[in-house]
């Protein structure tokens, strides 16, 4: 065993750990992240959240440094993959400076379970690296229940 192959086997494992679910980077539900991630020109960087709260709104946003990230989310496997693209997605956020993906709990779209996140680099109007931290989190928009007190 050279030190080589330890080194390619301890790479496996910490790559493993960090991807989490397969090839999605776990993100915690109501958890500000100040980790930063990278995604290079054209590429996507993939992400996973559990939403558990029927009647709540779910927001995902990116705080980029650098670059265009766009964000991309669907909720389930479209035509069996689970990989949002864009075009294919539930929901997105990529206008210039659009930085936020709001997902109402009247979405007929919306239900508890898992959401799918891929961020792209979108490099059509620059070349750099994209350079960002995201977070999820829930919000209550109770305005237009029908039992609300508000």
């Amino acid at each position: 065993v050279t030190s080589e192959m330890i080194f390619l086997i301890l790479f496996a494992v910490i790559l493993t750990e960090v991807r989490g679910h397969g090839s999605f980077i776990p993100l915690t539900l109501n958890s500000k992240s100040t980790t930063k991630y990278v995604s290079i020109c054209g590429e996507y960087t993939y992400f996973d959240v559990y939403m558990p709260y029927p009647c709540s709104d779910l927001n995902i946003e990116v705080f980029p440094t650098s670059g265009k990230p766009n964000i991309y989310v669907s909720k389930a496997n479209i035509d069996g993959d689970p990989y949002p693209t864009k075009s294919k997605l539930t929901w997105a956020a990529d206008v210039y400076g659009d930085n936020k993906v709001s997902i109402s709990h009247w979405d007929p779209e919306s239900s508890p379970g898992w959401y799918y996140i891929g961020i792209y680099n979108d490099c059509t109007y620059q070349s750099k690296t994209a350079s960002y931290s995201i977070t999820a989190y829930t919000s209550d928009d109770n305005s237009q229940d029908i039992f609300s007190n508000k």
